[in-house]
């Protein structure tokens, strides 16, 4: 079976990537997110801190369809460092 071009090779990254999701307020916000963050990868480990308005991913999935799949939800993420 031939692995989806937008999932990397390896299970997780090292390092986790952040997103700012400025209009994520509650915590329906935050279960639409981490919902949608594993449609594209149901492995995926999701961190949510709802102060900072910060999404921390671990996921085989690549960062360009995470954001995607947020943006389509209406929630644009930004990329952190």
């Amino acid at each position: 079976m031939e692995r989806p071009s937008s999932l990397k090779t390896e299970t997780h990254p090292e390092r986790p990537t952040q997103f700012q999701i400025d209009n994520m307020a509650c915590g329906g916000c935050a279960r639409s997110v981490t919902r949608a963050i594993r449609s594209v990868d149901p492995q995926a480990r999701v961190e949510i801190d709802l102060h900072l308005r910060r999404v921390m991913v671990e996921s085989a999935a690549d960062d360009a369809a995470v954001a995607a799949v947020l943006a389509d939800l209406g929630f644009p993420p930004r990329r952190e460092a």
